[in-house]
């Protein structure tokens, strides 16, 4: 496959993955038919046309735009960048856990009330700027989840019970297209979006 692809295409294989079609999809979001397949044909979606859209396809609005190539705005940028260092013993300690109590743990996280920003969301770092492609937009989500090259890295080991490691480096090469996903790497950037409770 040459060139990377337009939103339209993403937005066709996530809804065909999860079985909605255009009309079913505008009803879920509540967004006009012929504005949703417009968007489906290559037309620039909107703000608001994406912030209907996450929940219905089960999706962070932040995601949603990243996959959509768009700037996530302060309001949806994390509240503390300093939280990530936190996340890789969290996720170690979940594993650890019975699936019921580890639905317990997500639905505590997810209740917790929300803070207000105290410092500025920091400006991505010059080695942290990616060109267009698959491995900078799930960098771009990982960073939605206050997770940085070592934490991803670090997180993806303990997810997985220690059969995935990736140095920070590796896990950065993703982000800039110089390494190719492989199929396990891919394991691991699921496993995180899966155990995702809002982080």
């Amino acid at each position: 496959m040459s060139g990377y692809p337009a939103f339209g295409v993403f937005l066709a294989r996530l809804s065909g993955h999860r079985e909605l079609d255009v009309r079913s999809l505008s009803g879920l979001a509540e967004i006009p038919e012929p504005e949703l397949q417009a968007v489906f044909k290559g037309a620039s979606p909107s703000m608001s046309l994406l912030t209907n859209l996450a929940p219905a396809l089960g999706l962070h609005v932040a995601d949603l735009l990243v996959i959509a190539g768009l700037p996530v705005p302060e309001e949806l940028a994390p509240l503390d960048a300093r939280a990530g260092s936190l996340v890789p013993k969290v996720a170690g300690r979940s594993v650890c856990l019975p699936p019921g109590s580890r639905e317990q743990l997500l639905e505590y996280a997810r209740s917790l009330p929300q803070h207000a920003r105290t410092r500025p969301v920091p400006v991505p770092k010059s080695y942290e700027q990616y060109p267009p492609g698959f491995g900078a937009q799930l960098m771009r989500m990982l960073s939605n989840r206050n997770l940085n090259w070592w934490q991803s890295a670090e997180t993806f080991t303990r997810l997985t019970g220690g059969h995935l490691y990736l140095s920070a480096a590796t896990v950065g090469a993703v982000g800039r297209g110089v390494n190719r996903l492989t199929p396990d790497s891919l394991v691991g950037f699921a496993v995180v979006r899966a155990g995702d409770p809002g982080w």
